[in-house]
């Protein structure tokens, strides 16, 4: 349940704002449950390029190089699908790169080869079937290849996007940023227009500290801010569950079944 946060709303609406459509990062920590996905969607969700990009916390997405970069042009071209306005990775190639069908086919055998979809000695023929045709096949074969050419590709289609479009961007799991992505976002806040947010979420075992991760990327050309996502106070969220029974009969229900059932331990 989220409940009110409408000054750090309207703080986040107003700092995107005032930057003008000028690159901004922004680290926004607290603890997991906090609500800082929920808090960024309801600042940003009415803008027209507001795009997540999720990273799940668990152990397996970190030291994954390049990982955030990846997922980030996941999430573009994801969001490009449903607007006319951008292109997707398939446009993307079929417009600027004129060197894709090469590359495409280096990337595609090897996901097939990866995947055991057939024998490969079959491979070449069903590469050149494939071969300028429209397949969503590409597009996934380059998002999770680890082939050098197919991060040149997602870091190309990311810095096209952003070079036309002001863009929104938050990250989510931050506090688990691989190297690489971490020194790609700092080229692109330098070289494009861009306002990122990045959800930190405080553990014991997080790759870089927020405060290291702040001063990372605040120089001349970026504007870097930390800004923190406290605990609701108990007295506002009483009083905005004054006047709502189903919320707190929902509260009530949760307590009493985490519970053994005695009234003395709700």
């Amino acid at each position: 349940m989220f409940i009110n946060r409408t000054e750090e709303i309207n703080l986040l609406q107003s700092d995107f704002e005032c930057i003008n459509e000028g690159s901004r990062f922004i680290v926004l920590y607290a603890p997991t449950g906090y609500g800082k996905s929920e808090l960024v969607n309801k600042a940003f969700n009415e803008y027209d390029y507001f795009i997540r990009v999720k990273v799940a916390k668990h152990e397996c997405s970190k030291n994954i190089p390049c990982l955030h970069i990846k997922e980030l042009g996941r999430s573009l071209n994801y969001f490009a699908m449903g607007k006319k306005t951008i292109p997707t990775l398939e446009q993307f190639f079929k417009n600027t790169e004129k060197s894709i069908s090469t590359i495409s086919k280096k990337i595609f055998a090897e996901f097939i080869e990866k995947n055991k979809f057939i024998p490969s000695s079959e491979l070449g023929h069903i590469v050149r079937q494939k071969k300028g045709s429209e397949s969503e096949d590409i597009t996934d074969a380059v998002f999770t290849s680890d082939h050098s050419d197919a991060y040149t590709i997602i870091c190309k289609y990311i810095k096209h996007i952003l070079n036309k479009f002001y863009v929104i961007v938050t990250i989510e799991n931050i506090q688990n940023i691989d190297s690489e992505s971490l020194v790609f976002f700092q080229e692109l806040l330098v070289t494009n227009r861009v306002y990122i947010l990045g959800e930190y979420t405080e553990s014991e075992d997080t790759q870089i500290d927020k405060y290291h991760l702040y001063n990372y990327f605040k120089n001349d050309y970026i504007k870097s801010t930390i800004i923190e996502i406290k605990k609701m106070p108990l007295m506002e969220i009483i009083k905005e569950c004054y006047n709502k029974p189903d919320v707190i009969k929902a509260i009530l229900e949760d307590s009493y079944n985490k519970s053994s059932g005695n009234l003395h331990n709700l």
